[in-house]
This record gives C-alpha cells, structure tokens and sequence, in this order.
C-alpha cells in the first residue's frame, strides 16, 4: 500500500507491483480486458512523468548539500546538476511514450473482443464389453430393447472419474467408432454401439471437453476384425450389474510521427527552485 509520505519505501512498493505485472501480462486469458490495462499504465505513466520532474528539481533545490565522499562540494554539486539534467531529459522521453500510450488506448478501446469459441462436443467410451458380457446385454437388447440395455450400461458411468480414465487413455473420438457391421442406438447423451456377429458392446457418453483436451483429427477409422485396436476402448471383464444405475489479428496502425505535449512547470515545483534553474541555466 502507498504510504504518500515515504518516497522511498513507496519508490519500492512500485518497482514490485511493475515486477508483478511483468509477470501476470505473460497469463493474460481474457483480452477484453487489455483497454483497462493500457488505459492504467497510461495513468502511471503521467505520474512516473510528475515524480521523475521532481526528483529533477528536488537535485537542484538541495545543491548547497552536494558533496563526495571526499568532501568535494564542487564535484558534488557537478553530479547533482547532471543528475537534473538527465532525469529532465527523462521527462521529454515519457512525453513520447505518455503519447503513445494514449493512441493506443484509443485503438485499444475500439476492439470488440470476441468470446473464444467452445469446442465442439466430443464422445467418450464408458464401457465396452466382448464375449460373454456382451452377449448378456445384446440378450438385454433383445428381451427388453435398446434403452433398457442403454440404461444397464449407465452403470458403469461414475462421472468425472469416467471422464478423466477416458482422457488419460486416449479414448475420447470426435465421433463414436462405429464398425461396418455395428448397431448404434442413442438416448440422453449416449450412444450404445453393438455388434452381435462380433460380439462386442460399448457404451459412449458425450462431454465437452476444456480447449486443452479437445481434439482436433478424426475418431479412428473402421476396422474389419473384432480384434483389440489401439484407440478402440480395450475390453472391460467385469461383468455389467442388471440394476438401474444411480443418477447421473490485423496488421497495426501505421505510425506517423507523434507531437510530444509540451511540457509546463508543475505544481510539484519547491518554493525557489525557479531562480535557482533560471541562475544554472537549467531553465528551458
């Protein structure tokens, strides 16, 4: 927090509060809010312009005071006048970026920053059974119908934990894999592929993914064998539970030469160091 009366401690507190912005910029998620960044650094940078005309002046003011480590007032007071001199020369520079600053801001408010797409909705595999369980369902399928057997297979679905196995092991499609010879049958955000000549079922629910996990290539292609495919859901063993399952940018602006503002004596000024400038010669 600023004290206003510590310019030392408050000349620390700033150089850390830049360091953290230095750092934070490199994390910016949300360009929408670029105006306001540009528009606070503009602000900081008139006041970096009025403390930077002070330490000038303040160099001159305390002249008398100027000495080396040696005692010597003449060279002391040598160093202070160019100290002046090049934080004045400091202020005309921040006049040019001060400038900049504010053209920027201007552009940089006229931008309607668009919300980034979501991705588009993606499928992953639940459960897929082979052999004997999968004819335990396909038999579900035929007794009972396709939803019944849908509704069985939701119990293997444990949610994020299903989700999360789905990421880890690559079984996540743009599309469910489907087979030549395969049956799909779909209801409240799955879809139920079975295959009774190959003897296979698999369960796949859709989600949509963070932008870091979407995928952008196509599912895996068919295949003419029943046999294990990488990419395609590996057999599950467990036998599935007859129960009901629980709930569930533009090229940038040419830049044409830029008037820095003309400079006026501020308010900061001490009581006399007018008449010490002007008999320096430091007044401009």
């Amino acid at each position: 927090m600023p004290t206003y009366s510590d310019p030392a401690r408050d000349a620390a507190e700033t150089a850390e509060a830049t360091r953290g912005l230095a750092h934070a910029i490199h994390a910016i998620s949300r360009p929408e809010t670029m105006p306001g960044i540009v528009g606070d650094l503009l602000a900081t940078t008139r006041r970096l312009r009025e403390t930077l005309e002070v330490l000038a002046q303040t160099h001159v003011y305390y002249i008398d005071r100027a000495s080396t480590d040696a005692g010597d007032f003449k060279t002391g007071e040598a160093h202070a006048f160019a100290a002046a001199d090049a934080l004045d020369e400091a202020v005309t520079l921040i006049d040019d970026v001060e400038a900049r600053l504010d053209r920027a801001g201007t552009h940089a408010h006229l931008i309607a920053w668009q919300p980034s797409p979501e991705p588009d909705p993606q499928w992953l595999n639940v459960v897929f059974l082979q052999g004997q369980d999968a004819d335990e369902v396909i038999e579900i399928i035929d007794d009972e119908g396709e939803d019944a057997a849908i509704d069985h297979l939701q119990a293997f679905d444990a949610g994020a934990e299903t989700t999360d196995a789905a990421l880890t092991n690559g079984y996540v499609y743009t599309t469910p894999p489907i087979r030549a010879l395969d049956h799909t049958a779909s209801g409240e955000g799955y879809m139920m592929v079975y295959n009774r000549d190959l003897g296979h079922v698999g369960l796949y629910r859709t989600f949509t993914p963070d932008p870091d996990d979407a995928l952008d290539t196509p599912a895996a292609p068919a295949v003419p064998d029943h046999s294990h495919v990488p990419g395609f859901p590996r057999p599950v063993i467990k036998p599935a539970p007859r129960q009901a399952p629980a709930g569930q940018s533009p090229a940038p602006p040419s830049s044409g030469a830029t008037q820095s503002s003309r400079r006026d004596s501020s308010w900061f000024e001490h009581p006399g160091v007018a008449a010490v400038k002007d008999s320096r010669g430091l007044g401009r």
